[in-house]
C-alpha cells in the first residue's frame, strides 16, 4: 500500500513538472500562429475538445450522473467559468502581439494575487501575513516589468495592460472552478467550460476578426501544438498532479512555465532580457510562491 502511494506521488510530481513545462510553450505557439489572436484561441479549444470529452467520458473519479450539470447554478458556474477563461485567453493573446513574452506571461501569472484580493474584498476572506507579503512583492515585480520601457513603450504598455486584464478574468475563472470542484472532476470542468469558452471566442471572432483559417497546412502546426501539447497534455498533467500534491509544491512547480516561455522567446524571437526585467520577474515569482503557500487548492494555468 505504501509503495503504491509513493509511486503515485512520484508520478504526480513528474506529471506536474512536465505539465508546467509544456504550459510554457503556450505563448510561443500563439506568437507563431499566422491567424488572428482570437481565432488561435478558438481552435485551441475546438481541437482539444474531443480529447477532453473522451477524458471526461472515461473518468472513473465520478459516476455518469456527475459528468453533466444538473441545476441552474451548475450551468451558470460552468458557463461563467468558460466565459471568464475565453476573455482571459482573448486579452492574453492580444497582449502577446504587443509586449514581450516574458512580460505577458509573468503579468498573466498574477492571477493568484487577483484571487486573493477579490476574496478579501468581496468574500471577506482573511489574508494571512504570507499572502500579504506575496502580494506586495508581486506588485513590486510587476511595477518593475511595466516600468522598463523602450522606444515602443506605448504599444508595450497596452500589451502589459491587456496581460493584467487577462489575469483578472482568469481570477474569475479560478473562483468559479473552486465552486465547481465541489461537484465535478477536473476533466468535467475542463470539458464543459471549454465548450463555453469556444462559443464565447467564436462570437468575439465574428465581431473583431477577419482572418479565421490558416492558408497553408504547415500553419496548422502551432495551433495543433497549442491545443494538444498545451491544452490537453499540459493542463491535463497539471490537473492530475495537483490532485495528489500540496499547494506549496504545486505553486513552485508552476513557476517553471514562465521561465520556459522566457527562455524560448529569448532564443526564437531574440527578446531582450534587461537586468530590470530579470529582477522584476524573479520578484514576481518569489511573491507568487509566497502568496500561494497557504492556498489549499490551485486551479489550472494558461
Amino acid at each position: 500500500m505504501r509503495d503504491a502511494s509513493t509511486r503515485e506521488k512520484a508520478i504526480a510530481v513528474s506529471l506536474t513538472i512536465i505539465g508546467a513545462a509544456l504550459l510554457g510553450f503556450s505563448p510561443i505557439f500563439v506568437r507563431l500562429s499566422t491567424i488572428d489572436p482570437l481565432s488561435t484561441g478558438f481552435f485551441r479549444f475546438f481541437l482539444a475538445f474531443p480529447f477532453l470529452f473522451s477524458w471526461m467520458l472515461f473518468d472513473h473519479n465520478q459516476d455518469i450522473q456527475s459528468k453533466a450539470p444538473r441545476t441552474k447554478r451548475e450551468y451558470f458556474l460552468l458557463i461563467s467559468a468558460g466565459a471568464f477563461l475565453a476573455l482571459d485567453i482573448a486579452f492574453w493573446h492580444w497582449s502577446l502581439h504587443k509586449t514581450s513574452v516574458a512580460n505577458a506571461t509573468l503579468l498573466n501569472n498574477l492571477t493568484s494575487i487577483f484571487v486573493a484580493t477579490i476574496s478579501w474584498l468581496v468574500l471577506r476572506v482573511k489574508l494571512g501575513r504570507a499572502t500579504v507579503i506575496g502580494i506586495l512583492l508581486a506588485t513590486l515585480g510587476a511595477a518593475l516589468l511595466v516600468g522598463d520601457r523602450d522606444d515602443t513603450h506605448v504599444s508595450q504598455l497596452l500589451g502589459d495592460s491587456q496581460a493584467l486584464i487577462s489575469a483578472g478574468f482568469y481570477a474569475g475563472y479560478v473562483l468559479a472552478v473552486k465552486q465547481l470542484r465541489q461537484h465535478f472532476s477536473a476533466a468535467t470542468i475542463m470539458t464543459w467550460s471549454g465548450l463555453a469558452s469556444m462559443y464565447t471566442l467564436a462570437l468575439m471572432m465574428g465581431i473583431y476578426e477577419d482572418h479565421f483559417l490558416p492558408t497553408h497546412y504547415q500553419d496548422w502546426l502551432p495551433i495543433i501544438g497549442l491545443a494538444i501539447i498545451v491544452h490537453v497534455l499540459g493542463q491535463g498533467f497539471v490537473a492530475y498532479g495537483m490532485g495528489h500534491l500540496t499547494a506549496a509544491f504545486s505553486s513552485v512547480a508552476l513557476m517553471i512555465s514562465p521561465i520556459v516561455s522566457t527562455i524560448i522567446a529569448w532564443y526564437l524571437f531574440s527578446e531582450e532580457l534587461t537586468l530590470i526585467k530579470i529582477l522584476g520577474g524573479i520578484i514576481i515569482l518569489i511573491g507568487l510562491v509566497i502568496a500561494r503557500e497557504n492556498e489549499k487548492k490551485l486551479s489550472i494555468q494558461n
